[in-house]
């Protein structure tokens, strides 16, 4: 067993750089030692309105808050809510993700014109897409950019909607049961 000093020593030659892309809140958890070596999970968290804050977590704690995310799309490290700034992040097999782009390259987007805007847009995920039309306010990109953005948008929250929705057995639609706060059904 290693004692609390080692242990430390181990994590800190591990330790990740992650920067927050998004201006809501990030929950992760992290394990510190005690003097005695046993260890305590503790809950840290990034943000309110931190875009560019910056994390530093042991690769340990970070498998260990990828292994309790249920569904993929929710893991802040795959879906582009964190950003790793210390390594490229898709040499990392745990970590590589097509969510995950810089801001740099999210920018440079905005100085495509046309189909080439289109096809550079349409490419993206639903969180850098959402990611992209924040910046668009930012940086004060044309209308027609922002009208598209907000359109792509829409195309997430239509596809979603439809994932949510209630089916009976017979396969008809079911929008009493959609949501649990709908009245009882007699």
């Amino acid at each position: 067993m290693t004692t609390a000093v080692e242990q430390q020593l181990i994590d800190a030659q591990t330790m990740e750089t992650w920067e927050s892309t998004t201006s809501g809140r990030v929950w992760l958890q992290t394990t510190t030692y005690t003097r005695h070596g046993q260890p305590l999970v503790k809950d840290i968290s990034v943000g309110p309105n931190k875009v560019g804050a910056k994390i530093k977590i042991s690769t340990a704690d970070r498998e260990m808050n990828q292994e309790q995310v249920a569904d993929e799309r929710n893991d802040p490290f795959r879906n582009g809510l964190l950003v790793r700034v210390d390594k490229d992040q898709q040499q990392d097999p745990a970590t590589q993700s097509s969510e995950a782009i810089p801001a740099k390259d999210l920018l440079a987007i905005f100085g495509k014109n046309g189909n080439a805007f289109h096809a550079a847009v349409n490419k993206l995920g639903e969180v850098p897409l959402r990611r992209l039309r924040a910046m668009a306010d930012e940086i004060d990109a044309t209308a027609k950019q922002v009208e598209y953005l907000d359109d792509r948008i829409q195309t997430y929250r239509n596809a979603r909607s439809q994932e949510d929705a209630v089916f009976d057995l017979s396969g008809e639609r079911r929008p009493d049961l959609e949501h649990p706060r709908n009245e009882p059904r007699e």
